[in-house]
């Protein structure tokens, strides 16, 4: 998310097994969503399925 949006970061991550990363700061990532605009639907479809799982986590604690 930081990639698009400049808010502070909220999260960390760790990787689980052995991994290759590539570091893209938010220049490069416009420019590639420019170039390859399925990047960008690709990008939207895994910010939305972790929303609807936080919707969902969300509920299911106020259910409790």
């Amino acid at each position: 998310m930081a990639l698009i949006d400049p808010a502070p970061r909220s999260a960390s991550a760790v990787a689980a097994a052995d991994t290759t990363l590539a570091r893209v700061n938010a220049y490069t990532f416009h420019q590639l969503v420019q170039r390859v605009p399925v990047l960008a639907l690709e990008v939207m479809k895994v910010m939305a399925r972790r929303l609807r799982r936080s919707n969902d986590e969300a509920r299911r604690a106020d259910a409790h």
